[in-house]
């Protein structure tokens, strides 16, 4: 009961969450750990409890809204132009198909420089 107060006070100090700018911190946790096991003879954070109790730390939560917030900010960065992608092969299927009304089969022929309507695309910066 000793060892483990006095192994609960020095686990405190020495967690990573507590020193997250150590990156030793780490090392010198799971050697406190080893060390509490091979002398109290018994698994104090088995791997499955140790996964689920590091998914719950402040650190490991913040890590993962940043890495959301990156992968959300992708796809919404990527979002408009996909959506312009899939609305073009949808009108050049139609086209294709034959299935489009006259009006914006005229539309789509002036978009696509086929018709009278537009006139060939001429670069400003020559």
């Amino acid at each position: 009961s000793e060892i483990r107060k006095v192994f609960r006070k020095r686990v405190q100090t020495e967690h990573p969450d507590v020193n997250p700018d150590d990156p030793e911190a780490a090392e010198r946790f799971q050697e406190l750990v080893a060390a509490y096991n091979s002398v109290m003879g018994d698994e104090l954070l088995p791997d499955e409890l140790n996964f689920v109790r590091v998914q719950m730390t402040a650190r490991y939560k913040k890590q993962l809204e940043a890495d959301q917030s990156v992968n959300n900010g992708i796809f919404y960065a990527l979002l408009p132009g996909i959506t312009i992608s899939l609305i073009g092969i949808a009108f050049f299927a139609m086209d294709s198909l034959n299935i489009l009304d006259p009006e914006t089969k005229s539309m789509l022929n002036a978009v696509q420089n086929k018709g009278p309507q537009s006139p060939p695309f001429r670069s400003p910066y020559g």
